[in-house]
């Protein structure tokens, strides 16, 4: 009889230590996971997943609808060869592995309908029938925040298991689109399309020796490159060649400085110099900058590259030395016909001249760092019809997906795609490693509020002036930062 009692006692204690089943509760933790064969050392990823507790989601669904286009870094249907794709599916089939969820993903095209897209239509139409068969939405800010306004996404501060004092969610981004301390839209290494619309500076090497122009590498270690260095070497840039007194657009003789491939690239440009249009005071509120001193000096100075006499569109009028293009101009740098193109990272350089990578010019000596933008960043949202299990379990799913994806995905895009197959040399290579550590966010220009980017791209074209129309926008963007902190506070759906 002793020895069934002890038998039945050591079954009992067993049974106590089980995780409990799955009946509607959260997944019990257990121990953090450990290496199966202690003889072989956890590979980075696994080291990252040993950090968090061990649970088993009995297969539930982890699925991740987002927008076409810009973003690709949720999901990998199969392995094709292609580095990236394969390491995404890794990447995912490792958190299945670990966690027995199943990971899918969905992506919407991006045809428009009275300024919306096919995500938002699809998010507005679940979240009024209050069911969605998707845990987590990625998207561009400037549709999230029309989604948050309505109150279709949870509030990032309040989801379980997302701490965002961890390195791999960006503060900068948590800061900038936050209202009313809320967050419904934010960054993490989980997003990769912030770094594809990094924007930098392209120049064809065979123009700058046929031009004299000094190694542009070394100014830019030494601080030096600055605007006014920029707009020296465009102008130089700008010829003649076939002595018809003016530079043509539709020849393939004459030669130009700069091409910006859009007008909506131009506000970027301005980040570089050192231009803000908004930042946070100490007690949290936006502060609109568009009419401070310094910003209308840096717009002033600007101007050095787009001569007020030129006018889009109006490509073979004589302009002054330097003139700068836009919107269909990109193929000139193609056909070794432009110095600079100022563009995206990810743009296919493939049948490009010999090109070098620069950062964007400083405004001056005196300017700290050599900072970037993007036009269209990536983001994540988490819908707030989910149940309370879902938001469990989904927020630590994305945590662990952040994390993870700090060491798998982010790293292979950025040394693998972005600086080995973008850079044709070290030099251009430093400059984007430089340049992904110096990404700026400004929730006017992302969200485009009052279309203030617009204003300022017809503010270069047209010569007008610059304190006129940041006067005129002025009291419309301070009406939208209005408008968001209302409507973040006080959601539709709650």
């Amino acid at each position: 009889m002793n020895i069934i009692k002890k038998a039945l006692l050591l079954l009992l204690a067993a049974l106590m230590v089980l995780p409990l089943a799955a009946c509607g509760e959260k997944p019990a933790e257990t121990a953090p996971v450990t290496e199966k064969d202690p003889d072989r050392p956890l590979s980075p990823a696994e080291q990252v997943l040993a950090r968090f507790p061990k649970k088993d989601f009995d297969g539930a669904s982890y699925h991740v609808l987002w927008s076409a286009g810009n973003m690709f870094e949720f999901y990998a249907e199969e392995t094709t060869g292609e580095i990236l794709n394969d390491e995404i599916f890794e990447r995912n089939a490792m958190i299945e592995e670990y966690y027995d969820v199943l990971v899918t993903g969905e992506a919407l095209g991006e045809t428009y309908a009275g300024g919306n897209t096919h995500l938002t239509r699809r998010v507005r139409s679940d979240s009024l029938a209050w069911e969605c068969a998707y845990q987590v939405i990625g998207d561009h800010p400037i549709f999230a925040d029309g989604m948050a306004r309505d109150g279709l996404f949870y509030n990032l501060y309040d989801m379980p298991w997302i701490d965002f004092n961890q390195p791999y969610w960006d503060p900068y981004a948590a800061e900038t689109y936050s209202f009313a301390n809320r967050l419904y839209f934010t960054v993490s290494s989980y997003v990769l399309s912030n770094y594809a619309d990094v924007h930098c500076l392209y120049f064809n090497k065979k123009m700058a020796d046929d031009l004299a122009i000094p190694d542009m590498y070394e100014m830019v270690w030494a601080g030096e490159w600055t605007l006014d260095r920029m707009v020296e070497y465009s102008t130089r840039g700008y010829r003649d060649m076939d002595g018809n007194g003016r530079v043509d657009f539709y020849n393939t003789t004459d030669t130009w400085g700069t091409v910006f491939w859009h007008p909506q690239r131009y506000p970027i440009f301005l980040t570089g110099l050192g231009y803000t249009y908004s930042h946070k005071d100490e007690d949290g509120n936006f502060v609109l900058d568009i009419e401070n001193e310094e910003n209308l000096r840096i717009a002033e100075e600007a101007r050095k590259l787009y001569p007020s006499s030129v006018q889009s569109g109006n490509w073979e009028s004589v302009g002054e030395p330097g003139r700068l293009l836009s919107e269909i101009g990109d193929f000139l740098f193609y056909d070794n016909n432009a110095l600079f193109l100022f563009e995206m990272v990810r743009r296919d350089m493939t049948d490009a001249p010999e090109y070098g990578i620069l950062p964007l010019p400083k405004l001056n000596e005196e300017q700290e760092n050599y900072i970037t933008s993007t036009f269209l960043p990536g983001c994540i949202m988490v819908p707030v019809v989910l149940s309370e299990e879902e938001i469990d379990r989904t927020g630590f799913l994305l945590e662990a997906f952040s994390a993870l994806s700090e060491v798998t995905t982010l790293p292979t895009y950025i040394e693998k795609i972005l600086e080995y197959k973008k850079s044709p040399d070290p030099d251009s290579t430093r400059v984007l490693q430089m340049l992904f550590k110096n990404v700026h966010y400004d929730i006017v220009y992302h969200l485009n509020l009052g279309n203030y980017f617009i204003k300022l791209f017809f503010f270069f074209q047209t010569g007008e002036s610059y304190a006129r129309d940041a006067a005129r926008a002025k009291p419309v963007i301070l009406w939208e930062f209005q408008r968001i902190e209302e409507l973040y506070s006080d959601h539709a759906l709650n």
